[in-house]
């Protein structure tokens, strides 16, 4: 049985049975690979969603919470929105 053992380990150059330096490199390698392939794709999937959170409100979102507060009157308030509305307005009458 012993030389069994040793005509395999002699044919495989003695990385038969155990993982050698070269062998746990290669499982570091690519280990890493995975992980930046794992990172990657959720960056991708997570950072798809959080750049909209990271716009912050909107100039309607902004004008409407100042009306709420009373920071300015409804007359303002309607100013605002109309004034902002009349770029989007003036694009699709171009078109």
């Amino acid at each position: 049985m012993g030389d069994y053992h040793k005509e395999i380990e002699g044919a495989m150059h003695g990385y038969g049975f155990d993982m050698s330096w070269g062998g746990w490199w290669m499982l570091l390698f690519w280990l890493g690979v995975l992980a930046l392939i794992i990172w990657g794709v959720r960056s991708l999937i997570v950072g798809s969603t959080s750049s909209e959170e990271r716009r912050g409100p909107s100039a309607q979102d902004i004008a409407a919470r100042r009306y709420a507060q009373g920071e300015i009157s409804r007359e303002e308030y309607f100013d605002l929105i109309s004034d902002l509305e009349l770029p989007h307005k003036a694009k699709r009458s171009e078109r």
